[in-house]
């Protein structure tokens, strides 16, 4: 079990015993699964607080660890809330993801359109399902799309929103979008339930 902001400062340990575990033929495909499993357990631990709550949590790099399973452990004495959902966001991206994506990126020259993208695949199906399992509160699930479609980019950082091209339509967040870049998933050279992503656009 890592400290995330250790595992950021220098991941090429932890990406070759990646490799090696998940049967991926280089550290850069090894990246790529990596940043999709990481947005699906950070995204799983903030988001309903970001959609339904009236205080937004946030939970940073600090409060995380992160295991060989690639699992997320979080030291909830570390989480804090704000009373912003634009100040979250930054939390959440600036402070959080965007460090992740950069770090991997400078590691293994994977390009940054599709570790972005592998975080917004994420993001739809955390908010396809949100909107699915609580329809009397979609229009919250809605409002706080239609909100993180139009950050700019300093919230993440950025000079642009790295999300905005990747995210479901806010009028349709319960349709799959079909990737534009490749993860990667089905270079993975080991059984798995399915060869391709679901989304993918190679298949």
């Amino acid at each position: 079990m890592t400290a995330m902001n250790e595992l950021l400062a220098d991941p090429n340990d932890f990406l070759k015993r990646q490799q090696e575990r998940i049967k991926a033929p280089n550290t850069k495909i090894a990246a790529s699964m990596i940043v999709k499993r990481y947005a699906k357990v950070y995204l799983d631990e903030v988001m309903d607080g970001l959609v339904f709550a009236s205080e937004f949590p946030v939970v940073s790099l600090e409060a995380c660890r992160f295991t060989e399973e690639l699992n997320l452990i979080v030291d909830e004495a570390q989480v804090r809330t704000v009373d912003s959902r634009r100040e979250a966001w930054r939390c959440v991206f600036s402070e959080h993801l965007t460090p992740v994506v950069d770090s991997l990126h400078k590691a293994t020259r994977l390009p940054l359109i599709i570790l972005w993208e592998n975080i917004a695949v994420r993001m739809n199906s955390y908010l396809r399902k949100a909107v699915q399992n609580n329809p009397d509160q979609a229009w919250m699930v809605q409002e706080a799309a239609m909100e993180l479609r139009a950050v700019e980019g300093d919230v993440f950082g950025l000079e642009r929103n790295p999300l905005a091209e990747y995210l479901a339509p806010c009028e349709a967040l319960t349709t799959q979008v079909m990737r534009k870049t490749c993860c990667y998933y089905h270079k993975l050279q080991k059984e798995k339930e399915l060869p391709y992503c679901l989304v993918c656009p190679v298949q």
